[in-house]
């Protein structure tokens, strides 16, 4: 669910160029992060035992979520240099 509406987010955004695209791109990020990524991520450590899952929760938590935040925000700034080249804004 969340790759398809941060697909549809960001092709409005190339496509429009508009605020209203990006506020939702924005927003469907956030808002399944926080409800359906974290849930996921919880259930995962559930079959693990307590001392396996205290550190690789915290391995998880600083390491793997800070560099998909990273990736994800060069992902976002390519795809806005690609519809600035797209629009003739470069």
């Amino acid at each position: 669910m969340a790759p398809l509406a941060l697909t549809f987010g960001s092709v409005g955004l190339i496509v429009t160029g508009g605020l209203a695209a990006a506020v939702f791109l924005k927003g469907t990020d956030q808002v399944l992060r926080y409800s359906v990524d974290r849930s996921t991520v919880e259930l995962l450590y559930l079959p693990v035992g307590a001392r396996i899952r205290s550190n690789a929760k915290a391995f998880i938590d600083t390491v793997v979520w800070r560099t998909g935040d990273a990736i994800r925000r060069w992902s976002v700034e390519q795809r806005g240099a690609i519809a600035d080249r797209m629009m003739g804004m470069a």
